[in-house]
C-alpha cells in the first residue's frame, strides 16, 4: 500500500477470516477450503514424491484454482502477483496473460532443485556431501519433479487452464502434448523474482542466488497481529512457567518450531 498497491489475497477459504479480520486485507477464495495432507505426502521424502503424491486432488482442482486465480486478478485489475509454493505455475500462468511481473514467495531455502546450490543437498538427500555432490543432487531433483509431473498426469490439466487463457499447445507425437510458453514466460520463469522469506540464522545464502534472490528474513507481524498477540492472554499454568524460566535464566525455556520445513522429513516427528 505504501508504493501504490492495494492488495488482494486469493487463498484457501479456511484463512478468510485471519486474512480479513486480522489483517484487514480484501479475500478472494482459491476455490479449495483447504489442502487435503495425505499419508504419501506427509511421508514422502523428496519435492518429487510430494508432487506425485499430489496427483489426485490438485489435478482435479488444477483448472478451477486457475479460474479463480485469474478471475480475481482480472477483476482486482492487478498489476503484481506474488505467489507461493502449489500457487506458482498457476500465477506463472495468469501473469502470462496479463503481462505482469509474478513474484514468489518462499519461506525456507531451495530444497527441491529449482535453484541448484553446492552449499546443502535438496530435501530429503543425504546431508554432508561434497559441493559438486549437493549441486547434482539439486538438477536430479529438479529431473525427477519434471517427471512426476508427467507420470502424476498434471500436464493435461496444465493445457487445460492454458487453452483457456488463449496458449497454445504442441504435439510431440501422436500421444503426448506439452505446453508452449511465450517469449516473456519463458524469460519470466527462468529469471523469477523470489522473496526467501527465512532467516540466515537457518543457512546461509547461498552464492548461486542471484540479483533477483531477496533473501529478507522471517516475515515481521504487522502491527494490528502485534497488539492482538499483546492483548491476548496466555493460560495462568503457562504464564507462571514461563515467570519461573524468566527468573533463572539458565534454566529460561526454549522453543524450537520447525513449521512446514519439516514436510519432508516427517518421518522423525511423527511419533
Amino acid at each position: 500500500r505504501d508504493r501504490g498497491h492495494e492488495p488482494l489475497v486469493v487463498s484457501l477459504s479456511a484463512y478468510e477470516a485471519e486474512v480479513v479480520g486480522t489483517w484487514g486485507l480484501p479475500f478472494r477464495p482459491c476455490g479449495l477450503d483447504r489442502i487435503p495432507m495425505s499419508e504419501a505426502y506427509l511421508e514422502g521424502q523428496t519435492r518429487a514424491d510430494q508432487v506425485y503424491a499430489d496427483r489426485g486432488w490438485y489435478g482435479d482442482a488444477w483448472v478451477p484454482v486457475g479460474r479463480c486465480m485469474y478471475e480475481a486478478a482480472v477483476q482486482h485489475k492487478c498489476d503484481f502477483i506474488v505467489a507461493t509454493s502449489m500457487g506458482n505455475t498457476h500465477a506463472l500462468d495468469v501473469a502470462e496473460n496479463l503481462g505482469v511481473l509474478c513474484v514468489a514467495l518462499k519461506f525456507c531455502p531451495d530444497i527441491d532443485g529449482q535453484v541448484p546450490t553446492a552449499t546443502f543437498p535438496p530435501s530429503g538427500y543425504p546431508l554432508g556431501m561434497p559441493g559438486p555432490l549437493n549441486a547434482a543432487a539439486h538438477v536430479l531433483e529438479n529431473l525427477r519433479t519434471v517427471g512426476a509431473v508427467f507420470a502424476g498426469g498434471f500436464i493435461p490439466r496444465v493445457i487445460s487452464f492454458r487453452s483457456e487463457l488463449g496458449f497454445p499447445s504442441m504435439k510431440i507425437s501422436d500421444d503426448v502434448e506439452v505446453p508452449t510458453y511465450s517469449p516473456y514466460r519463458q524469460a519470466l520463469q527462468a529469471n523469477q523474482p523470489c522473496i526467501y522469506a527465512f532467516s540466515e540464522a537457518l543457512a546461509t545464502r547461498p552464492p548461486e542466488y542471484q540479483s533477483w534472490h531477496f533473501v529478507t528474513g522471517a516475515l515481521g507481524r504487522t502491527d494490528v497481529e502485534a497488539a492482538a498477540v499483546k492483548a491476548a492472554m496466555l493460560p495462568e499454568a503457562l504464564e507462571q512457567f514461563l515467570g519461573q524460566g524468566a527468573a533463572a535464566i539458565d534454566r529460561a525455556p526454549v522453543c524450537i518450531a520447525f513449521g512446514s520445513i519439516t514436510l519432508a522429513r516427517s518421518a522423525p516427528f511423527q511419533e
